[in-house]
């Protein structure tokens, strides 16, 4: 709209188009920059020909391949952004813009440091702007840190991660995918105040350029826990559709959601809803102290009750009303004996497994 751009217009446009996430788990509560965003605007300055080119967003972390790469965008006028540390703070973003023999020259916005020496040299991440004439399609998967998130493709490649009776297991088989943590933002500290982060930090997921197609997304941890999942998927063009889900798992149990990923047009996501998994809801719920005991064996025979009707001969009209019955409960015990947050999910799960009758 013509306002110059600098970091104070950038930051209110960014609030107005969907550029924060806003995340609730066990662990607390997390704020997210949402990096591709700002592609989206980029695009919006190209189409009023005030910019020759898009700008393609990219995550990148620490290794061999990373290093090429920073070395080779220091010569050719992309700045780079670390994530850096040091014993001032917990996290920090300077710009790479030049390399010596031993470290990289950059700008620094807090301390003025020279160079990345002041921060041993290291990074977390690296995050790029890149030139795009065509294609700024983006998955992006944020969770808290104390569960994990994978994608999988129809083709059964994966990137992220999933737990499983307590054991981790890694995947990095979609090619630029990334996946890893991202501690919080905190204020640098001003003379006796110290650092205060925003938030618990987040597992981020990005899958740059995604085909069309169906992706199975899984949530997973090693103890119960709630979390919220924030998925940003993107079109061709930069147009941003946000998806906000809350739910539960636990060693024993996993949620997932089947992502039906369009790349020119809007794209959806839904949870899998079974007997079993709203089982393991209640129980995860209970755990979680967001379910009284005064209700809690009520839930769990009302909807064990509900499944094993499945079976019936009049199913469909029995499973219904059991659902319905279910429904009615945590309605009549909604907030006394039960959360807001419990009621919501569970009365989400008997609707969606009322359509699947």
């Amino acid at each position: 709209d013509k306002t110059p751009l600098d970091p104070g217009s950038l930051n209110t446009w960014l609030k107005n188009n969907h550029g924060y996430l806003e995340g609730t788990g066990s662990g607390g509560s997390y704020s997210y920059l949402l990096w591709p965003t700002i592609s989206s605007l980029t695009k919006k300055v190209y189409d009023r020909g005030e910019s020759t080119i898009k700008l393609m967003y990219q995550r990148l972390y620490p290794g061999g391949s990373t290093k090429h790469t920073v070395d080779t965008d220091v010569t050719t006028d992309i700045p780079d952004i670390f994530y850096v540390r040091n014993v001032l703070t917990a996290g920090h973003f300077v710009v790479a813009k030049g390399k010596t023999d031993t470290t990289y020259l950059i700008n620094d916005p807090e301390w003025n440091y020279p160079d990345l020496s002041s921060f041993g040299n290291t990074y977390s991440q690296v995050d790029r702007f890149i030139p795009s004439h065509t294609d700024l399609s983006y998955i992006v998967a944020v969770i808290n840190p104390d569960v994990e998130v994978s994608i999988a493709s129809s083709s059964g490649e994966k990137i992220g991660k999933e737990i499983k009776d307590r054991v981790e297991s890694s995947f990095s088989d979609i090619p630029n995918a990334t996946y890893g943590f991202e501690a919080p933002i905190s204020n640098p500290p001003d003379k006796d105040i110290p650092p205060v982060s925003l938030g618990t930090g987040v597992n981020v997921l990005y899958l740059p350029l995604p085909t069309d197609g169906t992706y199975t997304l899984t949530v997973s941890g090693n103890k119960n826990s709630f979390y919220t999942l924030n998925s940003a998927l993107y079109q061709t063009d930069g147009t941003q559709t946000t998806e906000t889900d809350h739910g539960t798992v636990g060693p024993q149990s996993k949620d997932i959601y089947t992502l039906n990923y369009r790349k020119e047009s809007d794209s959806q996501i839904k949870q899998e809803v079974t007997f079993d998994s709203t089982i393991q809801d209640v129980q995860e719920l209970y755990s979680l102290g967001y379910i009284s005991k005064h209700i809690y064996r009520n839930l769990l025979s009302q909807i064990k009750s509900a499944k094993a009707s499945a079976k019936h001969k009049n199913a469909h009209l029995v499973v219904p009303a059991k659902l319905a019955a279910f429904e009615r409960v945590i309605k009549l015990f909604t907030p006394r004996f039960m959360t807001k947050f419990a009621y919501d999910e569970l009365y989400s799960d008997a609707e969606q497994l009322k359509t699947t009758q």
